[in-house]
């Protein structure tokens, strides 16, 4: 058990309860002078019998947003690499990397094997 509440945390705490049950009253009243209480249902809502609608070609139509291409963002260490490639490699030598790494990624199969597949193949050549 904790130390009893003193002082002004207890004047508190009593002010709080005192604040608190006029609010609970205010909102009883408040519920109980609501006017909509005593209307009946068809009076408070009012349902389309008819069942008329409205077309989608007469419909406004939903604004879509356009979707912008995502830009690479380059971050500063990126950048860094990328300056240093520049200033060693010539043009072409530059050109030359892309399209290795280029062929690298459009290759069909990405399992890293580990040999296994070059150990098998001269496996069954041998045999």
């Amino acid at each position: 058990m904790g130390k009893r509440v003193q002082g002004a945390a207890l004047r508190a705490k009593k002010r709080q309860k005192a604040l608190l049950e006029e609010l609970q009253e205010q909102q009883a009243e408040a519920v109980a002078q609501q006017p909509a209480a005593d209307k009946t249902n068809e009076e408070l809502f009012v349902l389309d019998t008819t069942g008329d609608t409205v077309p989608r070609q007469q419909r406004p139509a939903a604004k879509k947003e356009k979707k912008s291409k995502k830009e690479t963002v380059w971050s500063d260490r990126d950048k860094q690499e990328m300056e240093k490639l520049m200033q060693r490699h010539s043009k072409e030598q530059l050109a030359a990397m892309a399209e290795k790494g280029r062929k690298m990624l459009d290759k069909s199969n990405h399992l890293k094997t580990h040999g296994i597949r070059k150990a098998k193949a001269q496996s069954s050549q041998n045999a």
